[in-house]
């Protein structure tokens, strides 16, 4: 299955799938970037910084970051390996944001500052069973 497809600065299709990692379309062949890579062959959606990283969401698993070398980088600095990530975004300043479904949304600045919004510190609201969701993410 898939579940996000992304174009990237230089009009190379991304795709992530459910199970078997996430594919870049290079000119005219599939890559497949597979394990030893992210927490999770996992992709729920994907976002590209201005330099060309990916970010990505691996639902249960956590979040990852791919990076200019092919190397993966598995975000887990503020504990989000037990959190669905299910959404992502890069904002102008190359920000990253992660929507949850369960804590709220992650910052992550470039210069390596980090940090959680939640109903203690944004508009965010608990939803009933008293979590935070964030379902989708849209840079204005």
């Amino acid at each position: 299955n898939l579940n996000s497809v992304e174009i990237d600065s230089v009009n190379n299709l991304w795709v992530g799938s459910t199970a078997k990692g996430v594919f870049k379309f290079l000119t005219s062949s599939w890559q497949n970037l597979l394990i030893p890579g992210p927490l999770s062959n996992v992709f729920v959606d994907l976002a590209f910084d201005s330099q060309g990283k990916v970010a990505c969401a691996n639902d249960g698993f956590g979040a990852s970051l791919l990076d200019l070398n092919n190397n993966w980088i598995d975000i887990d600095t503020l504990n989000t390996q037990d959190t669905p990530i299910r959404t992502v975004g890069v904002d102008l300043q190359d920000n990253v944001w992660y929507g949850s479904w369960g804590k709220g949304v992650f910052k992550f600045e470039p210069n390596g500052n980090q940090r959680i919004y939640n109903q203690t510190n944004s508009p965010l609201k608990l939803e009933p069973k008293g979590s935070v969701v964030v379902s989708s993410i849209s840079i204005d």
